[in-house]
């Protein structure tokens, strides 16, 4: 399986609202496109859609960019906590989990949104998901794996 071929399985796997999720990060560092922004939630997934599928069957190297440079975007959207810029204070501390390092966001309005909460325990499945993939599928060992799998063998030299 290609790397761009689990990312789409990872991708038809998620919640309809993870998924648009993806589709707005995606649209914001990756798809570069300032009318893709613009777009409601459905069509940004129609665009991201879109870009994997113009990934399959790709050269092997471009595939390999590709896959880096989403790898990279996600995990910088991830870790950052890509859905909570520019709000009021709240400190999150992620998956319940009392060892890990709690984030702190700025909300603009003096309320933090009603689905703020929603938003962050989706990311949060979003994030333990994304992780298996990159683990399986697009670790820089996956995907040397991928392309010596995807490389046709050289003729062997007749032995004489």
């Amino acid at each position: 399986m290609s790397p761009f071929e689990a990312v789409k399985s990872w991708l038809e796997k998620q919640t309809p609202d993870a998924r648009i999720e993806i589709a707005f990060c995606a649209s914001y560092y990756i798809l570069n496109n300032n009318y893709v922004v613009t777009l409601s939630g459905e069509k940004r997934l129609s665009y991201l859609q879109m870009w994997l599928n113009d990934s399959i069957g790709l050269p092997t190297n471009y595939v390999v960019g590709r896959a880096l440079h989403l790898r990279a975007v996600f995990d910088y959207a991830i870790e950052s906590g890509f859905m909570a810029t520019g709000t009021k204070e709240v400190t999150v501390n992620h998956h319940g989990n009392a060892n890990a390092p709690e984030k702190t966001w700025t909300f603009a309005s003096d309320e933090v949104p009603s689905d703020f909460l929603a938003q962050k325990q989706r990311w949060s499945a979003i994030s333990a998901s994304w992780n298996e993939l990159v683990l399986r599928h697009l670790t820089n060992k996956a995907l040397r794996d991928w392309v010596e799998a995807s490389t046709p063998a050289e003729p062997q030299a007749a032995a004489g």
